[in-house]
């Protein structure tokens, strides 16, 4: 129901059951206290403002059965510092987390094995990223143009990197390239213009 915990500025935890497929517009508005949320994977929706200012969330892990997250849905989550969403199958807007100011941390679900180019920017403020042991592959322009990535954790299971994958990440400052690595493409790391440090391990070929 929409608003149905609304100004609920004591509620601090709450069980959604499995019965449940969609959040609705301004459900847990401004419910400051809230500190944990577990969307089960019945959840395909989470409409406009669903989250709004619940300022005491810190992580909230998005299944992969969540398709669409709506405009606002967790603006001025002021204390959300890291996400877990598989940012290919779930849509979301521009603005779906509005200032939130701590929101530096990504982690990539599982369901993800192939990285494919996303503008990060326009929607988040990532700092770090954390990719699953799923992937293989990461692609073209994959996180070009990511100005606030400083650190990416690259999986073992990694054994390409394509051309241009972090092009003009200003900001990246090392890169541990794990012993999977067979091959790095042309003008991967272009204009990283903050690296300090890179290990390339004996196994890339080419």
């Amino acid at each position: 129901q929409r608003g149905l915990f609304e100004n609920s500025t004591s509620l601090e935890e709450i069980t959604i059951p499995d019965t449940i497929t969609k959040i609705g517009g301004g459900t847990f508005y401004a419910c400051s206290k809230l500190k944990e949320i577990n969307i089960p994977t019945t959840v395909t929706i989470i409409e406009n403002g669903s989250f709004y200012g619940c300022s005491s969330l810190t992580e909230i892990v998005f299944p992969p059965t969540v398709k669409y997250i709506g405009s606002q849905a967790f603006c001025n989550c002021s204390g959300l510092k890291r996400i877990t969403i598989d940012i290919y199958q779930t849509k979301f807007e521009r603005n779906t987390f509005e200032n939130c100011s701590e929101l530096h941390h990504l982690i990539l679900a599982d369901t993800i094995s192939n990285i494919e180019e996303f503008n990060y920017d326009e929607y988040f403020n990532i700092e770090q990223i954390t990719i699953p042991e799923t992937v293989s592959n990461i692609g073209k322009y994959s996180f070009s143009h990511c100005k606030s990535l400083v650190n990416i954790n690259l999986p073992i299971s990694l054994t390409s990197i394509e051309e241009n994958a972090f092009k003009e990440c200003y900001s990246l400052n090392d890169i541990v390239i794990p012993r999977s690595i067979t091959s790095i493409k042309e003008s991967c790391f272009n204009k990283c213009a903050s690296f300090t440090n890179i290990i390339i391990p004996t196994s890339v070929t080419s």
